[in-house]
């Protein structure tokens, strides 16, 4: 029976620089020699075969081991199918169930989860639908600008999916992999992890900073769908604009400018407030959102999930909650499909005034005047004012010629 969905981490690529961990998955899995491109198992001892093209291969409950010459060890694979013995992936994975997955991964495996360094990472949704997913793959016609591969897999039929710089959007049938009704999964794969955090550890997944930014990422890339809806009650030229704005070929088009594609998006979103007859991307939001908000209230303001794993990670473990014991606030509203909502929590604030920026891009220290207008340019000029004007005065004090250098006397930050 599939139980209420919650959005989980699933696919993982961990990059392990350990020889306690080397050594002692040499004696606890069965490795064979394979090609580093080929795939094809050879022979260790085949001295045709440059060392760099070879690799120990192992696989072992959801997850492939892959070791290198150079003695870097790579694992793969799904944290969702490993904490299910192999089994599948389909069922509930709270962030309790991810932290003892952590757990189970560094006792079974010696893998320090505070040294393991996380390269990709799939995080998505599972939505049991009122619809068959088929119905909302077949309508999915853009993300912003850019077209989906629509195809038909082996396991779980059509899928739709598109390729960004730094990750992957896919949505595709679940239900059909695992033979259960209505299962639509939407995720994520990040194949940089720039966007979520310029680093992150195995360690912290669980930790709450980290889900959100996955889970903004998920809401923000659900927002610039384009969704195919049925509509009725158009008048002409609603109809002749409704022709053109479904048709792929018009998001494809690389003449537009960015202020035409603006306007026209919000009147298509108009012209389905107002007349489609299912409402399909406002009420599978709907259902987007009652499965985030399930995951906010497990998510911990301090990160102490792992604290039952021993030595000799204890000490690290111990700086690791210090460093992640930050308090959570809540983010301004999110305007998806014809709705607002306040859903999520953030670290990221603005320096001055306090606001959460976290919709805005990683890093960002002020106020975007983008999305806060005049008032936020204040909040830059706020801290950088003191600054300028403290130099402003050195120089004026230098212009007017002084007898020695007075820069030892000041003790300044902006000095």
């Amino acid at each position: 029976m599939f139980n209420k969905c919650k959005p989980m981490f699933d696919g993982i690529k961990l990059e392990i620089n350990d020889n306690g961990t080397t050594e002692h998955l040499n004696k606890y899995l069965d490795y064979f020699v394979t090609h580093k491109e080929s795939g094809e198992v050879i022979n260790s001892h085949d001295k045709s075969i440059k060392p760099r093209f070879k690799h120990k291969y192992a696989e072992c409950k959801g997850l492939t081991f892959k070791q290198y010459e150079s003695g870097r060890l790579e694992v793969n694979g799904s944290l969702h199918y490993y904490f299910n013995n192999g089994v599948n992936n389909y069922t509930q994975f709270t962030l309790k169930d991810v932290s003892e997955a952590i757990t189970r991964l560094s006792h079974e495996f010696k893998i320090n989860p505070f040294t393991a360094i996380v390269h990709n990472l799939e995080f998505g949704v599972n939505l049991v639908t009122p619809f068959n997913p088929a119905y909302f793959i077949d309508s999915i016609i853009a993300h912003k600008t850019n077209l989906f591969n629509k195809m038909v897999a082996p396991f779980y039929g059509k899928t739709s999916e598109y390729n960004i710089a730094q990750y992957w959007i896919k949505c595709y049938n679940k239900g059909q992999q695992f033979h259960l009704n209505n299962i639509l999964r939407y995720e994520l794969r990040f194949i940089k992890m720039e966007k979520i955090s310029k680093k992150v550890y195995l360690a912290d997944l669980p930790n709450a900073v980290i889900v959100e930014k996955c889970k903004i990422l998920l809401l923000e890339s659900f927002a610039d769908l384009t969704i195919k809806e049925p509509v009725t009650g158009l008048s002409d030229k609603e109809k002749i604009f409704y022709q053109t704005y479904v048709n792929p070929s018009y998001h494809n088009d690389a003449t537009k400018d960015k202020t035409n594609r603006c306007r026209e998006k919000k009147r298509y979103k108009e012209l389905l407030k107002n007349h489609s007859t299912d409402r399909l991307k406002e009420n599978t939001f709907k259902i987007f959102v009652e499965t985030l908000k399930n995951i906010t209230s497990e998510i911990p303001n301090k990160c102490n999930l792992l604290t039952d794993i021993a030595e000799p990670w204890l000490h690290a473990l111990n700086n690791y909650e210090k460093r992640s014991s930050q308090p959570i606030d809540c983010l301004p509203k999110l305007s998806i499909g014809c709705i607002d909502l306040t859903i999520l929590n953030s670290a990221q604030k603005c320096v001055s005034c306090g606001r959460n920026i976290a919709n805005q891009k990683a890093g960002s220290k002020y106020c975007s005047e983008k999305l806060y207008g005049k008032e936020a340019k204040k909040c830059r000029n706020k801290n950088s004012n003191p600054a300028h004007n403290f130099k402003r005065k050195l120089a004026h004090i230098n212009a007017n010629g002084i007898l020695f250098d007075i820069m030892p006397f000041f003790k300044n930050q902006w000095s």
